[in-house]
């Protein structure tokens, strides 16, 4: 189980990370997936999916 949080770079990063924190304070780990291109976003979100690389994966 888990989130997926679309243009997660949108928010700012403290809240991701204290929303994280406070969800998992009650449902126990849970996988976070962020759309970004944002590396700074991987230091809260367990994995991200980024536009830039579909586009450059479709040449």
């Amino acid at each position: 189980d888990g989130f997926r949080c679309d243009m997660a770079h949108l928010v700012p990063l403290d809240f991701w990370a204290d929303a994280r924190k406070t969800i998992e304070a009650h449902c126990g780990q849970l996988f976070w997936l962020a759309e970004t291109d944002d590396p700074n976003y991987l230091q809260v979100f367990d994995a991200s999916y980024a536009w830039q690389f579909m586009h450059t994966s479709e040449k």
